[in-house]
């Protein structure tokens, strides 16, 4: 970790424990504390707009940084400028619920944008949500006039005293929580996949760490619960939520442009950057350091550096200028060898380059012509199927949208099982996550069916191409049974101590396959299991030795 990150969290520490051993003693610490909060809010706000790559994302944050600012500043002004019972503090503690509401959804936006190059277009609708967060801003701003926010036992005049909450209240926390919930959501539906975990352990220690702070905050008294002593609820608001976005960035999960600097000298390649006036500003550690002449030389045409062997370019830009160095040493050694050679191997060479090219053209021609018709052979029924389809696709509109599902879903199987065909050609062993990729592309038509679709499919698991056609090729024969009647199908492919099993879920209970599969698999060394129940049909493909 840099240390500039490492001073940050210091300094946060050190703020707690500052404000904690002050808690209670009369000294005006809260200006000290707000401005320290401040600078940190505007120093997250400088880090978004250099770091974060999508102008939209940057947009939100750096909204919901201000408004944090804000947070912490009506705070402070209540507290320290403002008479505790005048109007002006009681407007103030309304304020309060402004960046409450309005910063979740900002980091609902932002989230939506997540590996996105430009705007988010599944964001279009959820902009929306800016509506009911802006009503109930203004309904806890006048809630002197209607009291649905919080109800006061001695009236205004006693607002200061014991109060309740009423419903705009806890419609604010319900939007709130749903705010937060959807950026759960939408985090999980753009990190999918085998590293999700990875990526997103960061963040749930910092979700963690609110909920704890929420749920001690509502059920300790103060003076007792240690973290509230250290930070209020505006500093840990501001907190949280820098600390759950850098919490995305330090795995990567967002892409930054930080960190290219020591990613450029760690990189193997020979070359440097300099500023305007040839100046070396940065190079890898394999990088030469010329002289600025040499640099400006370069630019025009290559320059051969002190042990002629090295050969150096150079480019303008933006900002000044870049140059590589390239070895060339085995080059004019090669060189020195052929003119030694002559020119009378010169047409020998270029027949017996001719005669490999034609002989390389007809072995792969011959082995392309023998994987096609092979293909074309194992395929023949989907690739029948799909003809017989589409020359007879009905006039009616959602006939012929149907129709052209099934023939997407046959479409994907062909495509996926040629794939895996060819690569078998050329490996015999392959990953796991090869078969994740066919029988995800599956599910995809098969969505568009409205079928419920879900594939569990261990990753990282060696397993024979054979294999993962056997397997792609039993759920298409499952699913081609059951295409006008399916609604939902479950695939899992797991290795444990007991060996590699393979399980389909359909909802179709008139989904059969061919005897056939018995054999196969017995001839992979699996057993394969069949049974209809309740409406459902299950095959169950387990190795009966734990030998994949």
């Amino acid at each position: 970790m840099k240390r500039g990150p490492v001073f940050i969290i210091l300094s946060v520490l050190a703020a707690g424990v500052f404000r904690m051993l002050m808690y209670g003693s009369g000294f005006p610490y809260q200006i000290f504390i707000s401005a320290f909060y401040v600078f940190i809010c505007f120093f997250w706000l400088y880090s978004v707009k250099r770091r974060f790559l999508n102008g939209y994302m940057k947009r939100y944050l750096i909204s919901s940084a201000l408004f944090m600012v804000c947070f912490i500043v009506s705070r402070l002004i209540k507290y320290v400028f403002v008479r505790q019972d005048a109007a002006a503090a009681r407007y103030l503690w309304y304020a309060y619920y402004i960046p409450i509401i309005i910063c979740p959804y900002l980091l609902l936006m932002a989230a939506f944008h997540i590996g996105q190059n430009g705007r988010a277009k599944d964001a279009k609708y959820f902009q929306l949500l800016l509506i009911p967060a802006a009503i109930l801003c203004v309904f806890v701003m006048t809630n002197d006039l209607h009291f649905l926010a919080f109800s006061y036992k001695n009236g205004l005049a006693g607002w200061n005293g014991e109060y309740t909450h009423g419903p705009v209240y806890f419609a604010a926390l319900i939007f709130t929580a749903l705010m937060l919930l959807l950026v759960v959501i939408v985090l999980f539906i753009k990190l999918k996949g085998k590293r999700f975990l990875y990526r997103v352990r960061y963040t749930l220690a910092v979700v963690l760490l609110g909920v704890i702070y929420v749920i001690l905050y509502a059920t300790t008294d103060e003076t007792k619960f240690v973290l509230q002593r250290m930070y209020e609820v505006p500093e840990f608001f501001c907190l949280f939520f820098m600390a759950f976005w850098e919490s995305l960035s330090l795995t990567h999960a967002i892409p930054t442009n930080s960190e290219y600097d020591s990613f450029f000298r760690a990189s193997s390649i020979n070359a440097g950057l300099t500023d305007e006036k040839y100046r070396v500003a940065i190079k890898s550690n394999n990088g030469v350091t010329p002289t600025p002449d040499q640099i400006k030389e370069a630019e025009t045409s290559p320059v051969y550096l002190s042990d002629k062997t090295t050969l150096l370019k150079s480019r303008g830009v933006a900002g000044g200028h870049f140059y590589w160095t390239e070895d060339m040493s085995e080059l004019i050694k090669l060189d020195a060898e052929l003119k030694d050679t002559g020119d009378y191997l010169d047409e020998e060479n270029a027949l017996l380059n001719e005669a490999s090219r034609l002989e390389e053209t007809r072995r792969r021609t011959a082995e392309q012509n023998r994987l096609f018709d092979g293909i074309a052979k194992t395929l023949k029924p989907q690739l029948d199927r799909i003809e017989e389809i589409l020359n007879g696709l009905p006039d009616d509109e959602a006939g012929f949208c149907r129709e052209m599902k099934y023939a997407g879903i046959l479409g994907a199987y062909v495509k996926r099982y040629s794939n895996l065909l060819l690569l078998s050609s050329a490996e015999s062993i392959a990953d796991s996550s090869e078969l994740f990729l066919c029988v995800n592309e599956s599910f995809t038509y098969l969505r568009l069916l409205g079928a419920f679709c879900c594939a569990d499919i261990q990753s990282g698991i060696e397993m024979p191409v054979s294999l993962m056609l056997l397997m792609y090729e039993l759920l298409e024969a499952v699913t081609e049974t059951s295409l006008r009647s399916v609604s939902a199908v479950f695939v899992r492919l797991k290795k444990d101590e007991r060996g590699l099993s393979y399980y389909i879920e359909t909802s179709a209970g008139s989904a059969v396959i061919d005897k056939s599969f018995y054999d196969k698999a017995e001839n992979a060394g699996f057993s394969l299991d069949t049974e209809h129940s309740d409406g459902c049909f299950f095959v169950v493909m387990s190795s009966k030795e734990a030998k994949i």
